[in-house]
């Protein structure tokens, strides 16, 4: 794949065919999911773009919203084709494109939502769905406060000990050390992605042409967006993924491609 930067987004493209579209996570970036990207986008025009802030796009203004910048990258990223789009995002990624798709339903084929974050869809009032909220908010107000307090390294640590899949400290430290320089970015993130209310039945229309996907092995939350999400949206399909983390899309993609694949080329 050829990666281009130019008027502040950056991306990788390559391949020919239809569109499609592969949206990464808080604290990753496009480069985390070109092994997915590779294992599922042959016969496709693949762009994997880096959000706002991420990469060599342009930095995010700390003053203004970071979901609306990340949207805003996306959109731009849907620009760039002519026609259906099929779609694919990860935890952070999968609710942009979520947002993305209810926003532009008539540019999208088929959309694949690996745990996206759509935590306004747990506000049931049901005991498991508000001790989900209680988990995530724990690691998510540890960020906040010890960012806020600048202990930026220990608010990164919280948070990825809960999210990352691997802890903190069994991290190599070139990884380590972006994180800690994506400190107070990912505090905004985290933060907007945890407080957000928008229900899951604003995606509803969407249901007939979306995968949702869940690690059995990820985080309550994740498992519990996943179930209201799928509650919300009618007709959308459901898999869980044996042995997966959360960031097991970006480590181990090979557990996901088929599946995915299938889901596309059932379109």
């Amino acid at each position: 794949m050829e990666r281009i930067t130019a008027d502040g987004m950056d991306y990788w493209i390559g391949g020919t065919g239809p569109a499609l579209l592969i949206l990464h996570g808080g604290g990753a970036s496009a480069e985390a999911l070109l092994g997915l990207a590779g294992l599922v986008g042959d016969g496709y025009r693949v762009l994997v773009p880096n959000l706002a802030g991420y990469g060599r796009s342009a930095p995010q203004d700390p003053n203004q919203p970071a979901m609306a910048a990340h949207l805003a990258m996306v959109e731009r990223a849907f620009a760039l084709y002519d026609g259906p789009i099929d779609l694919i995002g990860h935890s952070m990624g999968g609710f942009m494109a979520l947002r993305a798709a209810s926003r532009q339903p008539e540019r999208v084929r088929r959309l694949v939502a690996i745990e996206p974050m759509c935590f306004g869809s747990l506000h049931t009032g049901s005991p498991l769905d508000t001790a989900a909220l209680a988990e995530d908010r724990a690691a998510i107000d540890a960020l906040v406060r010890l960012v806020d307090a600048n202990e930026v390294e220990a608010g990164v640590a919280a948070f990825i000990d809960y999210w990352g899949g691997v802890p903190w400290d069994k991290m190599p430290e070139r990884i380590r050390a972006r994180l800690v320089a994506l400190g107070r970015q990912l505090r905004r993130e985290a933060f907007e992605t945890s407080y957000d209310e928008t229900s899951a039945t604003a995606y509803a229309a969407l249901g007939d042409r979306t995968l949702l996907l869940v690690g059995a092995e990820a985080p309550l939350p994740a498992r519990r967006i996943v179930t209201r999400l799928a509650e919300a949206m009618p007709g959308a399909q459901t898999e869980t993924i044996a042995g997966a983390g959360h960031m097991a899309v970006v480590m181990q993609p090979n557990l996901f491609a088929e599946t995915v694949r299938q889901w596309l080329d059932a379109g």
